[in-house]
């Protein structure tokens, strides 16, 4: 199982229960205890839902026909929205190269305003051309 449940922090949310030192109290510790159990009923059916289109690649079809249609969700289901965030971390670098080539610039540029002041700055790598899915 990769998501176990914290058995630790259900027992911590029957103790408080069990601690209760009047009806108030009980009262508290119910509803709290119920919306962090609902709360985490509610997240992994969300988390269950976000994984269903995979479970249909599990099965492979058995009709030739079939196998396109198949690929094609395979790509449009697990491929593609693998593949969608390169563009994003290739604008980071982009960026971040461009930043990191400023800082080194103003570092020197400050270093040389003082005697004697050395400061360690690294290489600047070159910007990752980028790469285009065929998709």
């Amino acid at each position: 199982m990769n998501n176990p449940v914290n058995l630790e922090f259900i027992q911590g949310i029957k103790a408080e229960i069990e601690g209760a030192a009047d009806c108030d109290a009980l009262q508290e510790a119910a509803a709290k205890a119920i919306a962090l159990i609902q709360s985490q009923i509610d997240d992994a059916t969300d988390k269950l839902a976000e994984f269903s289109p995979y479970l249909e690649l599990l099965t492979l079809p058995t009709d030739p026909l079939k196998v396109l249609e198949y690929l094609e969700k395979l790509v449009d289901t697990l491929i593609e929205p693998i593949i969608k965030p390169v563009l994003g971390y290739q604008l980071q670098i982009a960026a971040y190269v461009t930043a990191l080539t400023d800082i080194v610039a103003a570092i020197e540029e400050k270093a040389s305003s003082f005697s004697s002041c050395a400061v360690p700055t690294p290489v600047i790598p070159p910007i990752v051309p980028p790469v285009e899915p065929p998709i």
